[in-house]
């Protein structure tokens, strides 16, 4: 093999990685944009209803919801180590007596999050123990962005490490 033909094959790789990157980037930023539509105009107008209205969702919520919300405090990232509850990543929780099942809503802290299916089994895992005869489900929400302001303030406290 000639020097020439070394280095042309060598640039055309390169060349063809970088285009690769490139193009891999630009998916990863359309993807982004499109699942966080309006991000912006949300964040400031979203209220997080749990874990900051925990104790007003406990008093007012069925036994079931309040056992099962309780119950997700034993869950946590398994990236961050906060439990789910405190992190602000349980939007609603609802146990549906006609139809038999335990819905638990949950948003993202990462549209990427690489553990979202170890976290929607961890959840189903935890009702189906508190209601075997259950059908438990687990919706991911994909309207409503997470950020810092659903924090607990236990959580913000150990994840910023700030006092309450």
């Amino acid at each position: 093999m000639k020097i020439n033909d070394y280095h042309t094959k060598k640039s055309y790789h390169l060349k063809r990685t970088i285009n690769t990157c490139i193009t891999l980037i630009f998916y990863i930023i359309i993807s982004y944009a499109l699942t966080s539509s309006s991000l912006w105009a949300q964040e400031s107008s979203q209220k997080a209803k749990f874990p900051k209205e925990n104790e007003e969702f406990l008093a007012s919520g069925s036994e079931c919801e309040k056992k099962l919300f309780q119950s997700l405090y034993g869950i946590y990232d398994p990236e961050i180590d906060i439990n789910i509850a405190d992190l602000g990543i349980i939007e609603l929780v609802e146990c549906n007596e006609q139809t038999n099942t335990n819905t638990v809503t949950i948003i993202l802290t990462s549209p990427f999050c690489p553990y979202v299916k170890d976290l929607v089994a961890d959840i189903k895992k935890q009702s189906k123990t508190l209601y075997p005869n259950r059908e438990a489900k687990v919706r991911i929400d994909t309207e409503i962005r997470w950020n810092l302001s659903r924090l607990s303030p236990k959580a913000r406290k150990q994840f910023l490490d700030v006092p309450e």
